[in-house]
């Protein structure tokens, strides 16, 4: 009976972690995290969302809305480095010294291009499509709308003079209809740039209005620099008095999200395999912002880790099952580890605890 048990514990397990990739994997994908940033800034107008960012003078700012939501979510900084961001920078002057122009969208493509950041797919007058290498397809048989890509538009609808007048993210596409549906910055029908607002539209997909679609590259960041990382998979306790800053990236020049408190314990998912600015960096999540942090600041932490083997992970969890069903004794693991919600009592809530860290649904 108990064999029987702790195979069906075990199963258990497994299909959660496999039912926790099936259903988060969308949810957790940087594409997700870029779309659902622009679905939280509907409603704001020109006027609302320039002045969080100081800006105090109308401009045409359908372009620096898609790149405000990329540094919201970690995908670009505020200065022109091409070796970390994936989108231009926010800061409209690092484009102009580099004789950029802010808005103008097909400065944008450019940039995606020039620096290998996404795939630019044009569509024709003739019902074709470019990759800029090549035709490759017609219009109606690829190249699907998907969240997180970028979508261009034509408003002369002739398509043809390789000058694109409005840029917007795409948020849902259904096949059904055959409908995009986006939100952008700077919509709207109002004369004045700072009285439009953030918005959600549709567009048919044959629309000659729709010019083109841009497929980013959301793992740039990591492969310019070629770095690689190591998992970590555990509990560190910050051990700086005046806390550690979270970061958007690893490095010192990336922006800062946040401050985590000194002896605050954090879930560490993976680590630099090399140091940046002489630090290694880890990555975690504080204050439902993901980020990266020198580790430098911080010591490793036991909690969780039921079984001791020096990592979190499903593992665990079923360790801390087979104690709670009683197939093992209290010496069959650390019970002050497996007590993971600190209530002093190690039960299944414990496992479950281990199985949302593992699937990256709580920091901890």
């Amino acid at each position: 009976m108990k064999k029987l048990l702790s195979v069906f514990i075990a199963v258990i397990i497994a299909l959660s972690a496999v039912f926790s990739v099936i259903v988060f994997a969308d949810e957790d994908a940087p594409e997700e995290a870029y779309a659902s940033f622009a679905e939280s800034q509907l409603g704001k107008s020109g006027a609302d969302i320039l002045s969080e960012y100081g800006i105090n003078y109308e401009f045409e700012w359908c372009v620096w809305f898609t790149t405000m939501c990329a540094y919201n979510t970690g995908f670009c900084s505020s200065v022109f480095d091409t070796s970390y961001n994936v989108f231009p920078p926010l800061d409209r002057n690092s484009w102009q010294e580099c004789g950029w122009a802010a808005t103008g969208v097909t400065y944008q493509v450019n940039w995606f291009s020039r620096y290998d950041k996404g795939t630019i797919f044009k569509f024709l007058p003739d019902n074709r499509i470019s990759n800029d290498d090549s035709i490759i397809n017609t219009y109606s048989s690829c190249v699907i709308p998907e969240r997180g890509n970028l979508i261009y538009f034509d408003w002369e609808k002739d398509k043809a003079n390789g000058s694109w007048d409005h840029v917007a993210i795409v948020t849902g596409y259904n096949t059904e209809t055959d409908e995009i549906t986006f939100v952008g910055g700077n919509q709207g029908e109002e004369s004045k740039p700072y009285r439009r607002h953030v918005t959600e539209k549709k567009i048919p997909r044959t629309s000659n209005e729709y010019a083109g679609l841009m497929k980013i590259d959301f793992t740039a960041v990591r492969e310019e620099q070629g770095m690689t990382f190591t998992d970590v998979k555990a509990f560190y306790k910050v051990t700086s008095d005046t806390g550690v800053k979270l970061r958007t990236g690893y490095g010192l020049s990336c922006d800062i999200l946040d401050t985590i408190p000194d002896k605050t314990e954090i879930f560490v998912s993976e680590k630099t395999a090399s140091p940046v600015n002489g630090y290694i960096w880890g990555h975690t999540v504080y204050g439902g912002k993901s980020g990266w942090y020198a580790m430098k600041y911080s010591e490793p932490s036991t909690r969780g880790d039921a079984n001791t083997d020096g990592m979190v992970n499903t593992g665990d969890a079923v360790c801390i099952l087979r104690y709670t069903a009683g197939l093992i004794s209290g010496s069959g693991l650390s019970l002050e580890n497996a007590d993971i919600n600190g209530n002093g009592i190690v039960n299944t809530a414990d496992a479950t605890y281990v199985l949302m860290i593992v699937a990256g649904k709580t920091s901890g």
